[in-house]
């Protein structure tokens, strides 16, 4: 190979591996104890692709939704709903905020679906609402069940549990 053609290689390579794309949800998971009680939680979660049951259950941290999510560890969404058909929800901010090193984001859909850092730091790449992925995992007792809401383009990846 000539080094010219080399350098492109490389120089094509680190360009490619700016952007990592990774895939948001929201899930629903049904927690059954023992003796029969069922507790509902509703997270978001953020994966490198299209998840598998592995990746749902042992792979990527859940961020609980709440009111606020300053704290580590949750997910506010403004827009998302109890309704079934998560395709018609109107999501006008989604504010992630991981317990690791990945951050603390809010994509504005009235900014064009960009993830900002909460810290006001330069824009952290862009999302285009897609409900187009479904799982449905069980462990044990539990089912969980996520439905794609964004597919993002950014330098981060997913956030991984381990």
């Amino acid at each position: 190979m000539k080094p010219c053609s080399v350098l492109s290689f490389v120089a094509a390579s680190l360009i490619a591996g700016v952007a990592a794309d990774f895939q948001i949800y929201y899930e629903q998971e049904v927690v059954v104890s023992p003796n029969g009680d069922e507790n509902t939680i509703s997270n978001i979660r953020v994966f490198d692709g299209p998840p598998s049951c592995d990746d749902v259950n042992n792979n990527y941290a859940a961020l609980s939704i709440a009111a606020d999510a300053s704290g580590q560890g949750y997910a506010r969404c403004d827009g998302c709903g109890d309704e079934a058909n998560i395709a018609t929800w109107d999501i006008s901010e989604l504010e992630m905020n991981a317990a690791n090193d990945w951050g603390h984001y809010t994509i504005y859909e009235n900014a064009g679906y960009q993830m900002t850092p909460a810290d006001g730091g330069p824009l952290q790449g862009s999302c285009t609402r897609d409900n187009g992925d479904t799982y449905d995992c069980t462990t044990g007792l539990d089912n969980t069940h996520g439905t794609r809401l964004f597919v993002c383009s950014s330098p981060k990846g997913g956030i991984h549990a381990k």
